[in-house]
């Protein structure tokens, strides 16, 4: 079999609009007198949609750039295919696989969806979380069971070598033939065909895998209109910016601030996710790692403020 054709992102959310209108569309049977759309369509400030034409017609209708589902299958995406690794992906795997991949999994076989859906293109989405699973047990592995409840480590599944190659199992167990060129080397083990995965990675790469290359997305964020979601967020924000500019703590105070305006202490407090406030050492330090002076100042006070509150009202509940 020849390699799959790589599914391209632009085709995967596209689906995914059309298969978020039919969820919309057909949970709306049940509420009745388009409540679902006119809920989602007031949160995104547009008009109310109604449902007219076909599915694929309508959907185009539906704002979905802001919905989580599509941010969180863009990394999945970028990850799967492309091989790059964000790390605000690796953050949410928990949230990603119950929400994300739950959610898809769960409908995929949705009696009220099946029984009344004229379009609904779930292929390429499940086809792309097949690839992440896939990757994920070759970059992340865990024990390797086998049918008699026994365990393996250092290894990958043969369907999943398969799937990361673009071929079926059944051309990757022809490629595990002595005689094969370029042979995948396999390992009979308690019922599983496994290889190891070294092997594995290596093999892959010699037919045009993308090995997996790790970044950080939250170090492109606009500060002004995104902020920061906790004093952790903050540290690592800041943190990653001084580890790109090659810098470590002494450096960026001894070498790029003058006047050592800048307490180290303060630094390692703030990147450790214990930030506090001061407004000077703050603009000395988005100078020094070029931020944006004013959006960096008053989202850091934002969120301390918010941090704050919070312990506040901690420490009130348990004096109740």
């Amino acid at each position: 079999m020849a390699k799959q054709t790589i599914i391209t992102k632009e085709q995967m959310i596209r689906d995914l609009q059309t298969v978020m209108y039919v969820v919309i569309h057909q949970f709306d049977r049940v509420y009745g007198g388009a409540n679902t759309l006119a809920l989602v369509n007031r949160q995104n400030g547009k008009e109310i949609l109604r449902f007219n034409g076909s599915e694929a017609d309508d959907a185009r209708a539906l704002d979905i750039e802001d919905m989580e589902i599509t941010e969180h299958l863009n990394r999945i995406y970028d990850y799967a295919i492309e091989g790059r690794l964000d790390k605000q992906l690796i953050n949410d795997f928990i949230t990603v696989f119950e929400d994300v991949v739950g959610f898809i999994e769960g409908i995929e076989d949705f009696p009220l969806i099946e029984n009344n859906a004229d379009s609904f293109p779930l292929d390429t989405i499940t086809e792309v979380l097949k690839i992440f699973r896939a990757r994920i047990a070759l970059d992340f592995p865990g024990p390797v069971g086998g049918e008699d409840g026994t365990t393996a480590l250092g290894y990958i599944q043969l369907k999943d070598v398969a799937i990361l190659a673009g071929i079926d199992e059944k051309t990757a167990r022809n490629l595990a033939n002595p005689k094969a060129k370029n042979r995948l080397v396999t390992e009979n083990w308690h019922g599983r065909t496994l290889v190891d995965l070294d092997f594995a990675r290596q093999w892959l790469i010699q037919r045009g895998f993308k090995d997996t290359v790790e970044f950080d997305s939250s170090l492109d964020r606009d500060v002004e209109k995104r902020g920061f979601w906790s004093l952790h967020d903050l540290g690592e924000y800041v943190r990653g910016h001084r580890e790109k500019a090659g810098l470590s703590v002494d450096e960026l105070i001894e070498t790029v601030v003058p006047g050592n305006l800048i307490d180290p202490l303060w630094l390692q407090a703030l990147e450790s996710g214990q930030a506090r406030f001061d407004k000077d050492e703050l603009l000395a330090l988005a100078k020094a790692l070029g931020f944006p002076q004013k959006s960096f100042v008053l989202s850091v006070l934002k969120i301390t403020q918010s941090a704050q509150l919070q312990e506040l009202t901690f420490q009130l509940d348990d004096q109740r």
